[in-house]
């Protein structure tokens, strides 16, 4: 029935098609977050002190891609690795979509700096008090309503439709089983109409307003605050990856520093910590920068917005788990749940499915 194994392999992925193929990028994303959120956190270890998808006991994804030719006909299929999917337990998978974020940003931001010479940006972190009735519950609904507060306090203190970007952290960076409670903020200082905002914060007016929002009378509360130039856009994309990486990154820098002769595990406390954030939008827009006012605002300010994504030409074929890594003739093949096996050579690196958001001016 079929000419070569190539063939076969063509055939039997052609099945899972089924009647309606969605255009990729949007299947992808969809269903490895409906993956992710349908699946409780399995058992991991370390490898070599490195927590990645490839040396974790952890499910394992490669996804089918059908190659089109110019009248959408299958003529090939490749497939790609997506690693684990679990971004706060992965190194791999979480790195990649804190330098998927950080890339978008910065392209913004380049975009803004050279459309405005004057620009500054503005990082502030604010940290919910430890015995705040928010600390206290510690639970999604509760972030929600410290996004809130934070949001508001942006709002009344700058006055106009300024953008800014909000990351919530829920744990310590120097102690990753720990609570704490605290949102990165950038605010790009520039609202949709272009008119600049200075990037000097009234520090005492701002934690006020914060105290305020947050209904706090024991005592002060924390904010952090920092400048960024047109001259530290370099410096900037650094600190967009810091603040967008996932826990997993911590708690392995502290466990090889504290405990380096112990066997690693991820722990008992620390997956209970990543679990509150499981399924979590925890880095959002607003202002003119949230997704629904973001578009009009960039094209009144002379930026046009456009995805670029590698795996324009292909087709989602489905999701495949990898359930065994075998030996075949010197060479090395993943087994996978449809019963196929797939050389590991030929299989692309994750990478190759990234789209990225990128912004130039017109």
């Amino acid at each position: 029935m079929y000419d070569n194994q190539e063939d076969k392999g063509i055939y039997a992925t052609y099945k899972y098609i089924g009647q309606a193929v969605e255009k990729f990028p949007k299947k992808l994303r969809e269903t490895l977050r409906a993956k992710r959120l349908q699946s409780d956190y399995p058992y991991m270890r370390f490898l070599n002190k490195e927590p990645r998808c490839d040396d974790l006991t952890t499910k394992r994804f490669v996804v089918g891609l059908g190659e089109l030719n110019e009248k959408r006909e299958l003529t090939g299929v490749k497939w790609a690795k997506v690693g684990c999917g679990y971004e706060y337990l992965c190194m791999n998978c979480g790195d990649r979509i804190a330098t998927r974020r950080a890339k978008a940003t910065i392209s913004l931001a380049n975009c803004l700096y050279q459309r405005f010479s004057r620009l500054e940006t503005v990082r502030i972190v604010f940290t919910c008090p430890d015995d705040h009735r928010i600390s206290y519950a510690d639970n999604r609904r509760a972030y929600n309503d410290f996004y809130g507060i934070v949001r508001d306090t942006l709002k009344e203190y700058y006055g106009a439709d300024i953008g800014a970007v909000l990351t919530l952290h829920n744990w310590s960076s120097e102690r990753p089983e720990e609570k704490n409670i605290h949102i990165h903020s950038y605010i790009l200082g520039v609202d949709a109409d272009g008119i600049l905002h200075s990037g000097f914060v009234e520090v005492e007016r701002l934690r006020e307003i914060f105290r305020r929002n947050l209904n706090y009378h024991k005592g002060d509360v924390d904010i952090w605050v920092e400048y960024y130039k047109s001259d530290a856009i370099k410096f900037l994309y650094q600190k967009f990856k810091y603040d967008f990486r996932s826990p997993i990154n911590d708690f392995a820098d502290f466990m090889v520093e504290n405990r380096p002769d112990e066997p690693l595990r991820l722990s008992k406390k620390y997956l209970e910590r990543v679990g509150k954030l499981k399924g979590m939008h925890h880095t959002r827009y607003f202002g003119w920068l949230s997704n629904s006012t973001k578009k009009k605002a960039l094209e009144k300010l002379g930026i046009a917005e456009r995805i670029f994504d590698k795996a324009d030409k292909f087709e989602f074929l489905g999701f495949f788990e990898i359930v065994q890594v075998v030996q075949i003739d010197d060479e090395t093949y993943f087994r996978l749940d449809n019963k196929e096996y797939v050389r590991t050579d030929d299989v692309l690196p994750a990478d190759f499915l990234t789209s990225y958001k990128l912004y130039s001016n017109k």
